[in-house]
This record gives structure tokens, sequence and C-alpha cells, in this order.
């Protein structure tokens, strides 16, 4: 290939990305503002519908996406990182823990209490709970009351560990951990192993953050557009209209335009609406307008 033909081609190409970028603000544009768009959209096919639908989703996905990088690369690090460090610095060098046939005891009194560190740890708790007074507390004798009692997040007693959640207690059975004897060294030297994996916690969740915006902006949202459709069909026909129900899922998509905008800042700026259905009501209800923009007798021969 000359490089004449190569610039050539780069121009073309560049062209042609310039004309596809101007559509698509074009439709997007015409979408979220013009109901006598609607008009336009049921004649042209639903791969048009389509494309658009996906480069409105895979937008959606990044922006919502890009505003959850913080929260879990940075609180939730250092969130982490408090923990192992109070782990490590909250427990005695002079506490051992034995463990002996599902049994537990300590070489210290009882109860023996680690209170909750003033700092770091708030970030930790599930919504709606209250951090609680002490973190961790040795009771032989300890009983479901006791975590009220104690106010403690976790209670071991003679053969269990009680976890305090939100809403529920949870009940963990201490016959499959290995017998032995743990002290300080032996919890740092655990940590040091399991920190790799500690580290990379962050970049886990991430990943699984980035993986659910991208199921709920496509997978949800295109069986969320069958429920709005079936409702602009029901009105459709109560007008006349003579369309196939593809037609009004093409309707549907272009309807989501705005509350799919208003749905993703909210999320970025933080300001939840909880309006009930809000979200439906608002696309059925831009569909239901541009359905009222389309003229009878120029659908007649589009299906």
């Amino acid at each position: 290939m000359s490089l004449e033909t190569c610039t050539k081609k780069k121009v073309t190409d560049k062209l042609n990305g310039m004309i596809k970028l101007k559509a698509a603000i074009y439709v997007f544009t015409k979408s979220l503002t013009s109901p006598k768009y609607y008009n336009d959209i049921v004649k042209t096919n639903f791969g048009f519908s389509m494309k658009y639908f996906s480069v409105l989703a895979l937008i959606s996905s990044l922006v919502a996406f890009s505003g959850l990088v913080k929260p879990i690369m940075t609180d939730l690090g250092d969130s982490l990182k408090a923990v192992e460090t109070t782990v490590v610095d909250s427990f005695p060098d002079d506490l051992e823990i034995t463990v002996k046939d599902g049994e537990v005891s300590i070489n210290q009194p009882e109860p023996y209490i680690f209170q909750t560190p003033e700092e770091g740890f708030e970030s930790t708790m599930e919504e709606g709970q209250e951090v609680p007074r002490n973190l961790l507390v040795f009771d032989s004798k300890g009983t479901l009351d006791d975590l009220e009692r104690y106010d403690t997040l976790f209670l071991v007693n003679k053969s269990n560990i009680l976890a305090q959640s939100s809403n529920k207690i949870e009940v963990y059975p201490l016959d499959e951990f290995p017998n032995g004897t743990f002290g300080a060294e032996d919890i740092k030297g655990l940590l040091n192993e399991v920190r790799p994996f500690i580290d990379a916690i962050p970049y886990i969740v991430l990943a699984v953050a980035l993986l659910g915006t991208i199921v709920y902006y496509f997978g949800f949202r295109l069986v969320f557009l069958l429920v709005v459709a079936l409702v602009l069909f029901a009105v459709g026909n109560l007008r006349g209209l003579r369309m196939k129900y593809s037609k009004y899922y093409q309707v549907g998509i272009h309807a989501l335009t705005l509350p799919l905008i208003i749905e993703v800042l909210s999320g970025v700026f933080e300001y939840p609406i909880n309006m009930p259905f809000w979200f439906l009501t608002l696309t059925v209800l831009i569909g239901v307008i541009g359905l009222f923009n389309i003229d009878k007798d120029s659908v007649e021969g589009e299906n």
C-alpha cells in the first residue's frame, strides 16, 4: 500500500468516525428532546435502536462504575489496612488461645475484652449497623444474650463464635478448627501469609462491581424494556397504531434515555431518588408522549 493510499485511508476512517459520532449525538439529543423524533424511530430497523442502546448502556456503565472506583480502591483499601493494623497492635503478647477438640480456652481471666478501635472501623460495618463498644469478647460461658450485654461484634464461648450483624446473629462452631495454641507471633505470621489476598480484595471487588454494572445496564435493562414495550403496546393499540411489538420496544429504548441519565447521575452524586417506580413511570410517560407524536398513516406500511 502506497503512502498516498494509506493517508487517504486514515483520512477516510477519521471522517467515518466523526460521522458516526455526530450521528450518535444527533440520535441521543433527539431521543432526549424531541417527541416528534419517535415518528422517525419506528421507520428504522430494530438493529438501529439496539446499536443506540448498546452505546447508551456502555457509557452509563462506565460512568456509574467510575463513581465506585474511589470508594472501593481507597476507602475499602484503607479500612482493610486499618483492621489489619488493629488486629496486630491490639493482640496482647501474653495472650494465648488454645483450641482442642472443638473447644477454646485462653490463658487470661475471663471475660477477656478487645475494645473497638476509635478510628478506621466504621466503614467495615453493614449499613444501618452501629459500631459496637467492643470488637471481641472471650467468655467460655457466654450466650447469645451476652452479645448485647457486652455490646460486642464477636463473642467466643467454649465451643462457638457468635457474630452479630445488623439484623441477625450467626453462629460458627469451633469443631472444624484445628487443635493448637495461638499467640501474637502466630497471628502476625498468619497475617503475613494472607496479606497478598487482603491486598487483592479491592481489585476483586472492583472487578465484580464492573461486571455488576455491565449486567445491570445491559441485561437487566433489556428485560425491563420488555415490560415497558408491553405497556406501550397496550396504549398504542388503544390509539389505533398498527405496529409490531418490536416497534414499541424501539420506542422504549429511546424513551429510556432521560431516566437512565437521571439514574446514573443520582448514583454518581450520591443523591438517591426515593420515589417508588419512578424509573418505570418516567420511561413509560416519555414513551406514551412519543406514541402520540407518531403519524398513524406513516406506520401503516412499516409492518
